[in-house]
């Protein structure tokens, strides 16, 4: 008989805890936004571009990881938005390559981009005919081509607050900078002080 109450009162001070627990979270929680993500864009979060990127164009990391993070998000002019200002990086490597200046004040991509592909040119009719020039003309006119069609195609809109993206616009752009950053890492670094020859 003396069992019955002592349980009884245990319970109630359980539920009491229980009551007050739940009380606390729903408080902590209020103000707070929580989002239930998929495999996919749990893996989005979380993700690191490879290493060669991470060890060639360290400054580009950031926003790719933040692209990647948007994208996640649903935030899909963003995802474009941090792609593009990744490529800045390679950008600027591949212009030191070909000793162009890029300067902050007064360099356009536009500017960048087609006195690279005069370099590109110059030494197509210049350089001997072989491997090397078969392979320089290839990398870099190839290369010069995609900063093209990544300037025409979404930089210039979404620098400039224009242009809206669709979630597999967003991934698709999103993949085609990081294969083409991972790319570039074969032959360029921002670190790297190699100029051409030509």
């Amino acid at each position: 008989l003396h069992s019955f109450p002592t349980r009884r009162s245990s319970d109630l001070v359980a539920c009491a805890l229980l009551e007050e627990l739940r009380l606390n979270i729903r408080t902590a929680l209020e103000n707070r936004k929580c989002y239930l993500m998929d495999e996919k864009e749990s893996h989005l979060v979380d993700w690191c571009p490879p290493a060669r990127i991470q060890a060639k164009f360290p400054r580009a990391v950031p926003d790719l990881k933040d692209a990647a993070q948007c994208l996640a998000l649903g935030r899909t002019k963003a995802t474009v938005f941090h792609s593009m200002n990744a490529l800045e990086f390679p950008l600027r490597a591949m212009a030191r390559y070909f000793s162009i200046t890029f300067d902050d004040n007064c360099s356009t991509w536009g500017t960048v981009i087609g006195n690279i592909k005069d370099r590109i040119d110059h030494f197509g009719r210049t350089a001997h005919r072989g491997k090397r020039k078969t392979d320089t003309l290839q990398f870099y006119g190839e290369a010069a081509k995609d900063f093209s069609y990544f300037k025409n195609a979404w930089r210039d809109y979404v620098m400039h607050g224009r242009g809206e993206y669709d979630e597999h616009t967003a991934l698709s752009v999103f993949e085609h900078v990081v294969a083409f950053t991972d790319h570039l890492s074969k032959r360029l670094s921002s670190s790297g002080r190699a100029t051409c020859t030509f």
